[in-house]
């Protein structure tokens, strides 16, 4: 829902279509989508029920209100693509290589700290990449070493914040 009420007027006129066309490229590649939602307004089941409402074939819809249950959700998929921000971080966090849509600049910044810049599709990326970056992730070859960047990185951003508050600690002790 936040990327058609915070989003762009493109997001906003052109987001579940979109959406649509991404399930789309990766029932192309035999995968199978699933729709999970983590919104207790149920705001975001709205707008799945619109996408829905424009499918042909069926794409189950899950919904998780636990947040350790959607991070174990997410941990097992091939990858993720999401327009919520810590159901990114919950898939990320694992190693789940995202393709993201958002609305905000945090989004290319926390694919950016995870070496996957690549992977967010804002408005003149998914006009046209949307279906090179649905390839790139359904091959397993290709699949594995993204996760392999995401893996380096989270090591190298846990040893720096392992430091950091290391350092808050001490200034804390004296």
């Amino acid at each position: 829902m936040r990327m058609l009420d915070r989003g762009s007027p493109f997001w906003k006129n052109n987001y579940v279509r979109y959406l649509n066309q991404l399930i789309d490229s990766c029932c192309l590649h035999h995968l199978k989508p699933l729709i999970t939602i983590h919104d207790q307004t149920g705001a975001d089941h709205i707008v799945a029920r619109q996408l829905l409402a424009h499918r042909r074939q069926a794409v189950e819809i899950v919904l998780i209100e636990d947040p350790w249950e959607l991070k174990q959700k997410l941990s097992g998929m091939r990858f993720v693509i999401g327009s919520r921000f810590h159901g990114l971080v919950a898939a990320i966090s694992n190693g789940v290589p995202v393709i993201a849509l958002g609305w905000s600049h945090k989004y290319a910044e926390l694919l950016s700290d995870f070496d996957i810049p690549e992977l967010i599709l804002d408005e003149q990326d998914i006009q046209g990449n949307y279906q090179k970056t649905i390839a790139a992730l359904a091959d397993e070859d290709n699949n594995r070493r993204v996760r392999t960047r995401i893996t380096d990185a989270y090591r190298t951003m846990l040893a720096v914040n392992n430091d950091m508050w290391r350092s808050v600690g001490a200034a804390l002790a004296s």
